[in-house]
C-alpha cells in the first residue's frame, strides 16, 4: 500500500482514579423526605499509569497527558427500576488538599420509594456505565469500558475496575466511589471499549470525491474505483467505511459514448477533541479498479492509495451553508496522490 502526507499526532496516557466528592450542600427537597434519596458522589486521585504500562509491549513509549484543567463529568448510569440509562453532566471543582473532585448536583441522586403498599426498600442497585471527563469541550480522560471479545490490549486491562460495574446504594447515605479513568488518545480511539459516535463527535459531515486516472503519457480518464475510510492515523483506526460497500464504491457508466462517474459521497465526523485544524484525522484508502470498455484505460494496478486527512481539508470543500460541499479531486496513476 502507498502512503502519502503521514503525521503522528501524541496524546498522553496515565491512570487516575476518579470519583466525585459531594459537598454538603443543602438539599432542594423535601425535608421530611430527605432519607429517601442516597447522593451519589465520586472521589478522585491522580495515579501513574506508567509503571503498570512498562511491562507491556505496546506501551514502550508513554506520552505525557494533555496539560489541562478538568471542568466537568459526564456520567452514564443505569438506575434499577428506572426505564432508562442517566446521562448526567456534573462540573468538576478541586482543592490543594482533595485535588479533582465532582460538584453537588440534584441529578446523582437517587431515590429509594416505596412499593405502593407502605413497605419501604432500603436500598437500590445501579449500574456505572459510562464516565468521561471534559476541559470545555475537550475530551480528557475515560473510564475504559469491557467489551465482550475484546482484544487483550484494550484499556479495560489496564485498570483494577473497568466499566459497567454494579453499585448498591441504601436510603440516606452519600457513598463515595472511585472511578478508574485514563487519558483519552485519540490514536488509539477504538481501545477504550465505547461505541465509536459515543466517544467521537457526533456531528457529521459531508465528504463527496471525485477521481480521474492518468497514465504514463499523460491521457486522464474518469476513474472507477472504491474506498475504505478509517478514523485514525492509518488503517488501524476505527473503519467507517468498506470497499466491499456499496456506498463505497464510485457510480460509473457511459452515456452516448462517454466514460462519466457520479461524485463519491460520504458523512465523517468532525475531529477529535484538540486536534489543531492541520493534523491528520483520517485515514482515505482509494483502490482503482480496472474499466476495460473500449476507449477506456483498461487494466491497471489495483494497489490501494493512502490518503491522510485534516479536518481543514474536509472543512475547506464545506459551502457557506455547512451542509453542501465541493468535491474533493483525486488523481489516480501516474499522477496518483494529486489532490485538488
Amino acid at each position: 500500500m502507498k502512503k502519502i502526507k503521514t503525521l503522528l499526532v501524541y496524546c498522553g496516557i496515565f491512570t487516575m482514579l476518579f470519583a466525585s466528592c459531594s459537598k454538603d450542600e443543602p438539599v432542594q427537597m423535601d425535608p421530611s423526605n430527605e432519607d429517601s434519596y442516597a447522593t451519589l458522589t465520586f472521589n478522585s486521585l491522580l495515579n501513574d499509569l506508567s509503571n503498570k504500562a512498562m511491562q507491556k509491549a505496546q506501551f514502550s513509549d508513554i506520552p505525557d497527558c494533555m496539560d489541562e484543567t478538568p471542568t466537568s463529568v459526564e456520567i452514564t448510569l443505569w438506575v434499577a427500576g428506572e426505564v432508562a440509562p442517566r446521562v448526567v453532566t456534573v462540573d468538576v471543582l478541586g482543592d490543594a488538599i482533595d485535588g479533582y473532585f465532582t460538584a453537588y448536583s440534584d441529578l446523582l441522586k437517587i431515590q429509594i420509594a416505596n412499593d405502593g403498599n407502605d413497605a419501604t426498600e432500603d436500598s437500590v442497585d445501579f449500574t456505572l456505565l459510562g464516565f468521561k471527563v471534559y476541559a470545555g469541550a475537550d475530551l480528557l480522560w475515560l473510564a475504559p469500558v469491557r467489551t465482550d471479545g475484546a482484544p487483550i490490549n484494550e484499556f479495560a486491562g489496564y485498570v483494577e475496575r473497568s466499566l459497567p460495574f454494579d453499585e448498591t446504594v441504601i436510603r440516606g447515605s452519600k457513598p463515595y466511589f472511585d472511578v478508574e479513568v485514563l487519558c483519552f488518545d485519540r490514536r488509539m480511539v477504538n481501545e477504550y471499549g465505547y461505541v465509536f459516535f459515543d466517544i467521537v463527535p457526533k456531528t457529521l459531515y459531508p465528504l463527496c470525491l471525485f477521481a480521474n486516472y492518468c497514465n504514463a503519457d499523460g491521457r486522464h480518464w474518469v476513474a472507477d474505483y472504491s474506498i475504505d475510510l478509517y478514523y485514525g492515523l492509518d488503517t488501524s483506526g476505527i473503519q467507517l467505511y468498506s470497499n466491499t460497500q456499496d456506498d463505497a464504491m464510485a457510480s460509473t457508466s457511459i452515456v452516448q459514448g462517454q466514460f462519466q462517474a457520479d461524485p463519491l459521497c460520504l458523512v465523517v465526523p468532525g475531529p477529535p477533541a484538540n486536534l489543531p485544524t492541520g493534523d491528520d484525522y483520517l485515514t482515505l484508502v482509494v483502490y482503482p479498479m480496472d474499466w476495460n470498455a473500449d476507449g477506456s484505460y483498461g487494466d491497471i494496478d489495483n494497489s490501494g492509495v493512502e490518503i491522510q486527512l485534516s479536518w481543514s481539508d474536509v472543512n475547506g470543500l464545506l459551502n457557506d451553508d455547512g451542509t453542501s460541499n465541493e468535491y474533493l479531486h483525486i488523481l489516480l496513476g501516474e499522477g496518483e496522490h494529486a489532490l485538488s
